[in-house]
């Protein structure tokens, strides 16, 4: 058995490694920081020894003031070093991990998060709970309750907040809106919410190959790697060559290169300080060259050649070890003391105090610097990572050693922000390590070759590992978990290097291989995808955008995204809209797939019959929860979001549908619910007038040559706005008074210019003060507004009232297929004679070949329909504009194909843009009314006032039996949480086994099977 499985013991701090868990890692770091690194920590009486031998205790009885820190020089104030920190030459060289739309989202304080709350004790206690009610299921007055009795003891949040939050709970779980949630479905919500909190973790980047390509020459293998990223500088070391080159990061061009005098070059390392490139070399000698004139400025022999280096900047100390198994320090301003005229100096005029430390005479392979301890880790070719304490003058034995490989150990890779230690060696897997602790957290398994390197770049939370044969994997340093294997080709793969500043992996062999990992997102913007539908949320005051395969639901507040949903999207998404509630996205794509998404989870919930080509258009009919589409292939269906089952319902959960609705592509669809009527618009250059309940075909409404891109319901006014590809627009009345069912009111063209017209491509209308106001968006980027109030008041027009006998009586769910194959033989117009490439208001308008088809002849000039303003919005077409009623001023929200969502006050002036990157100044204000604030405490105040005098489940349900089933289900949890539970004979198992049966609720379907003849239960053949 693996030694790292056995029982260890309580007294020795190798138990936390048992776990290997990440967050146990953290807080053992963070309790041993606490001890080690606060002011007692080295001289109180309290102390935490971070080693097993007895000698440890000696060291930290020493009173603070006798121990002196390693430094590199007496006379550090009046050096190079010191001058050059007063000129602000030093600069930290860490990056900034990179930012994820992921890593934003933060939980609300405030919000009742039913995953952690809900344990199996609290689970059972609410089925008891359920169970007590007719048909086991809740209201929302009787859940609120309920929920409040089982959660009790674990929210500290303010009452109303709580009844707040439940009350969304219910409705989420509630997901076909029957009123009434059970169990089921209150544990179905539970188990979908972890699973897609799961698959919602960060996610990491992955690298794809570069097109920086490597031009130069190498005249054997590269054998090593450097990167300096003070100057921005990759050094390449060749095996067995003299020379070490220097390429530029950026483009990979070789700039110079340094050699040493005699021997082969073995490592390097760079100090900004100084200004200085290091090289060490087999002759036991290390150079020191300015990193500008690249001359010689000095020479020192050393006692054994050095494999390994790096500066240490906090301790200004240059360390070194090699080929005997000591490690040095450096005091590099006393080795470029201008004073000092001789270009080679003796080692031991220059090295620090107390150095070298020495546990061994193996060869030291790697060594780097644990700075969040103060502490070096040295890779030995005995198997050993000896840990040395920089803190410490001398150092006779290393503070730790961590032991897990079982071949020589060759690189070591270190994460300042999780504080572990990653090395690999001769092995096929590499070892995570806490530092604190002696034995590996975790193996990375996988390679079927020796390692060859292993990197962990700050910028990204990975690890990369790296094997001769050239693969290559990148694991998550949160979970230790596989995220992407790529394969180098080529013959033998020897080395390497993370480059940070250019999100840049480079693999060495006889070349140089360049892997990219692109950013994340571009901060600037609003999503990475042009923006093709979006909608706002007044309900929940949410913004909810599309990319090309996801949904960010964006905070209107605070501006920032709260929920990311993606990995259900395959195909582009083409359209989107939310139902009644707001809390359920319903999302059509490419291929004609149409979902039904949960807003807080990201969890599909439905899944509707599904069109043959793309998704053009949706609309939700609230009061019937009914759901129109449209798509490409000349359908519209009607489907009835009432049935649980979905496309998996009788008829496909389809009430109706129109097969060949038009002759061509279907590009737009709306629906009146003043009116019952639905209007569609296609390519055919045709609206076309529906019935809603019976799916009859009212009217053709004719005089448009191009493509129909918009139809809009102008409710509660009986009018529509039609939009056409080439700019022309026109407005219907519907039923009017005094005139036609069908007539066109005016007809004009969207003007860019003077001489060119812009297509409009977004719109939205709105009700102000009796007045009717028309927004438009169009594909150059501006918004117009236009008001129509001259337009009603000539023609008389009013707002429509339902008040017909027959909208009473109507029956939203009533079944009708059509199909208008043969209408369109009948009354076919040719496709062609509609079109007209000049697309303009002159052309020739087409005839009526029946009663159902008007032509668009106007009543009204167009100066009746006045634009009040105009204003550029975006740098391209927009496609969606939402009206905002709940800002204390009024506004529009736009989104745009540049990528960009922006908010505007209905006079032109911007109130900010929502911007993916936090780190990213923001101009978002969304500030909306008072009312519409406390809208959430007023809904929560009712539940409340109702809930008020109602006993609590126990006292309206409640039975002595569940009572002792509660205090019988306690008394068995007791007796199996003990820290030291009494061990139980089979007999006494089964006997609490045949009490826990009679604690649970009856299962009836069970009961009338043992009530019936044919029932036989199995009879034990065991005696105990």
């Amino acid at each position: 058995m693996d030694k790292r499985y056995d029982m260890p013991s309580l007294n020795d701090i190798s138990v936390i490694s048992s776990g290997r868990s990440p967050a146990m890692n953290d807080t053992l770091n963070k309790i041993i920081e606490q001890f080690t690194f606060s002011p007692q920590g080295r001289g109180g009486n309290t102390v935490f020894p971070l080693q097993d031998e007895p000698d440890d205790y000696e060291e930290y009885d020493q009173p603070q003031s006798h121990i002196e820190q390693l430094q590199p020089s007496a006379i550090l104030s009046k050096s190079v070093f010191a001058k050059k920190i007063r000129q602000n030459i030093y600069k930290d060289e860490t990056f900034e991990e990179e930012e994820t739309i992921e890593s934003q989202i933060q939980a609300d304080t405030n919000n009742v998060d039913l995953n952690n709350i809900m344990n199996s004790g609290r689970l059972m206690r609410l089925k008891l709970d359920m169970d007590k009610f007719p048909d086991q299921a809740l209201g929302i007055e009787d859940f609120v309750v309920v929920m409040k009795e089982v959660i009790a003891d674990q929210i500290k949040i303010d009452d109303e907040i709580l009844v707040s939050q439940l009350i969304d709970n219910f409705y989420r779980i509630d997901v076909h809106n029957t009123g009434k949630v059970s169990f089921d479905m209150v544990s179905s919500y539970l188990i979908e919410q972890e699973i897609m909190m799961e698959m919602g973790k960060d996610r990491t980047l992955t690298y794809r190959p570069s097109q920086i390509i490597d031009e130069s020459r190498h005249d054997n293998y590269i054998d090593k790697l450097f990167y300096f990223p003070s100057i921005d500088k990759i050094g390449v070391m060749e095996q067995n060559l003299r020379a070490l080159k220097i390429y530029n990061a950026n483009n990979l061009r070789c700039e110079y290169s340094l050699m040493v005098k005699t021997g082969i070059a073995l490592a390097s390392e760079y100090i900004q300080e100084f200004h200085v490139i290091i090289l060490s070399s087999s002759d036991k000698s290390m150079l020191f060259f300015h990193a500008d004139s690249h001359n010689l400025l000095r020479r020192i022999m050393v006692p054994d050649s050095q494999h390994t280096m790096f500066w240490s900047h906090e301790h200004q100390t240059l360390f070194s070890a090699g080929m005997e198994g000591a490690i040095y320090g450096w005091n590099v301003d006393e080795i470029l003391n201008p004073d000092i005229k001789s270009e080679e100096i003796p080692y031991f005029d220059v090295i620090a105090k107390g150095m070298p430390w020495k546990d061994g005479d193996e060869c030291i392979f790697h060594i780097v610097e644990l700075t969040a301890m103060q502490q070096i880790a040295a890779a030995c070719a005995d198997k050993k990572i000896r840990i040395w304490d920089i803190r410490w003058e001398s150092n006779t034995k290393p503070r730790k050693i961590l032991q897990g490989h079982i071949k020589a150990i060759r690189y070591l890779a270190y994460s300042y922000a999780y504080n572990l230690l990653i090395s690999c060696g001769f092995e096929f897997d590499a070892l995570v390590w806490n530092p604190y602790v002696s034995e590996p957290i975790c193996h990375l398994k996988g390679h079927e070759s020796p390692l060859t390197g292993v990197e962990c770049p700050e910028i990204n939370p990975t690890i990369v590992t790296a094997d001769s044969k050239g693969v290559i994997k990148i694991w998550n340093i949160k979970d230790y978990s596989l995220i992407q294997t790529f394969y180098v080709n080529v013959l033998k793969l020897k080395a390497i290097k993370s480059i940070p500043k250019h999100r840049r992996l480079i693999a060495a062999s006889r070349k140089l291989q360049v892997f990219d990992y692109e950013k994340p997102f571009i901060p600037e913007i609003s999503d990475d995808s042009p923006i093709f539908c979006a909608k706002y949320s007044s309900q929940q005051l949410q913004i909810f955008i599309a990319g090309q395969h996801s949904i960010k639901v964006w905070n209107c507040i605070t501006g920032r995204p709260i929920k990311l949903i993606s990995d259900i999207f395959i195909n582009d998404i083409t359209s989107l809209i939310l139902d009644e509630s707001d809390r359920k996205i319903i999302v059509g794509d490419h291929s004609g797939r149409i979902v039904m998404v949960d807003s807080l989870s990201g969890v599909i919930l439905k899944e509707f019959c599904s069109h043959s080509e793309e998704v053009t258009g949706m609309v939700y009919v609230a009061g019937d929860r009914l759901l129109i589409t449209c798509s490409w292939d000349k359908k519209i269906m009607i489907h009835n979001d009432n049935l649980k089952g979905g496309f998996k319902e009788k008829r496909r959960g389809v009430v109706r549908s129109i097969s060949n609705a038009h002759s061509n592509d279907i590009t737009c669809i709306a629906y009146s619910s003043t009116l019952d009527l639905i209007y569609s618009g296609s390519r055919d250059c045709q609206i076309r007038v529906w019935d809603y309940e019976t799916c009859k075909l009212e009217a053709v409404l004719l005089g448009h040559h191009s493509d129909i891109l918009i139809v809009l319901s102008l409710d509660p006014y009986p009018m529509i706005l039609v939009s056409d590809q080439g700019g022309n627009l026109s407005i219907w009345g519907i039923s009017c008074p005094n005139m036609p069912r069908f007539q066109c009111l005016v007809k004009w063209r969207n003007m860019h210019t003077l001489e060119k017209t812009a297509t409009i491509t977004a719109a939205t209308h709105y009700c102000l003060d009796n007045a009717l106001r028309i927004v438009l968006g169009d594909e150059k980027g501006t918004i117009r507004l236009l008001e129509v109030k001259d337009l009603l008041t000539e023609l008389n027009i009013s707002p429509y009232h339902k008040e017909s006998p027959k909208l009473k009586s109507r029956n939203p769910t009533r079944l009708a297929d059509l199909d208008m194959q043969d209408t369109e033989k009948t009354h076919k117009i040719t496709f062609m004679q509609r079109k007209s490439s000049e697309s303009s208001l002159e052309s020739e308008d087409p005839q009526p070949s029946n009663e159902l088809e008007f032509v668009a002849k106007p009543l009204k000039e167009d100066h009746y329909v006045r634009q009040v303003i105009q204003w550029r919005a975006h740098n391209d077409a927009i496609k969606h504009l939402s009206y905002i009623s709940e800002l204390t001023t009024t506004g529009v929200f736009s989104t745009g194909l540049d990528h960009m969502a922006k908010l505007w006050t209905i006079n032109g002036e911007s109130l900010g843009v929502l911007k993916q990157g936090s780190r990213v100044p923001s101009d978002w204000n969304f500030d909306v009314k008072e009312e519409v604030k406390s809208r959430k405490q007023i809904r929560a105040r009712n539940i409340m006032n109702k809930i008020a005098n109602l006993p609590n489940s126990t006292k309206r349900f409640g039975t002595s039996r569940e009572v002792e089933g509660r205090s019988g289900f306690k008394k068995l949890n007791t007796r199996l949480t003990e820290d030291n539970p009494p061990l139980i004979t089979a007999a006494e198992m089964l006997k609490n086994i045949n009490e826990v049966e009679k604690l649970m609720p009856k299962d009836n379907a069970y009961e009338n099977l043992k009530e019936s003849r044919g029932f036989k239960p199995k009879k034990s053949k065991r005696n105990y």
